[in-house]
């Protein structure tokens, strides 16, 4: 009986560069790992396990997030000036979110504020127009316009609210 040949041992570069193609490779598995190094499987997946894979991997995925970071401030100008130039035809089509998120975003509304403190209602029944006003505290008047349809205004007069 002939004796399996002992796998070959891999250098510190070979194991780092085997892990590395692991963790961003999306077609690298341990099998194809293995057959392409002529290892066992077993021998692979020890290797991309335990405390110093996990050290590769926390750094690795450091090193990955502080490229992407540095690729996004290099391209902040360009965004910017684009988020500035889309915000026109945007509120063209009646969208005002880039300019809310812009006007946001430089601090110069809050979108947590609370509502206005004066809110109006207008209802229009037959020919009188009412305008009753809502604040968070109970309103003190109301005002009660009359006239002979909704655009020609006659008569205002002020009217008690009504209590229930």
């Amino acid at each position: 009986m002939t004796a399996k040949p002992e796998p070959p041992l891999l250098t510190h570069s070979q194991i780092a560069l085997l892990r590395f193609r692991y963790l961003t490779e999306d077609t690298a598995t341990v099998k194809s790992l293995a057959e392409e190094l002529g290892l066992p499987r077993y021998r692979v997946a020890s290797l991309l396990k335990g405390a110093d894979f996990d050290s590769f991997r926390d750094g690795l995925h450091a090193s990955m997030a502080q490229q992407a970071q540095t690729i996004l401030a290099r391209s902040a100008e360009q965004a910017a000036q684009q988020w500035v130039r889309a915000m026109g035809p945007a509120a063209d089509k009646g969208d005002h979110r880039p300019m809310r998120d812009l006007l946001t975003a430089v601090h110069a509304i809050d979108p947590e504020a609370s509502a206005p403190t004066l809110v109006v209602q207008i209802g229009v029944t037959s020919n009188d127009v009412q305008i009753l006003t809502y604040q968070p505290k109970p309103a003190t008047e109301a005002v009660q316009v009359k006239g002979s349809s909704p655009l020609q205004v006659i008569e205002a007069q002020k009217i008690e609210p009504e209590t229930e």
